[in-house]
């Protein structure tokens, strides 16, 4: 990302000497002036443990994906009218 080029006004500017320009013309100087020496690898620390709870998260809710895809009907057929089977469908 940070070899994405930068937009260029001066492209847009008419008449603007050579040693107005712009000399750098990526992000890469950008962030490095603005962050303090072991602040990038911090971020990368927090982005990290971000996506490991996302993807803890998104596990634990495909494990409950069945339950939304099942057919209420098909329990019903299934089961019947027996209170035994019921029971042990609720207490599992």
């Amino acid at each position: 990302m940070l070899a994405l080029p930068r937009i260029q006004s001066t492209r847009y500017s008419i008449g603007l000497r050579k040693d107005e320009l712009p000399t750098e013309t990526t992000y890469h100087s950008i962030l490095l002036a603005t962050l303090k020496s072991g602040d990038l690898p911090k971020a990368y620390a927090v982005i990290d443990d971000k996506v490991k709870a996302i993807s803890a998260y998104v596990q634990e809710w495909l494990q409950y994906q069945a339950l939304w895809d099942l057919e209420a009907n098909h329990v019903y057929v299934r089961l019947g009218d027996d209170l035994t089977l019921w029971q042990q469908v609720l207490m599992c």
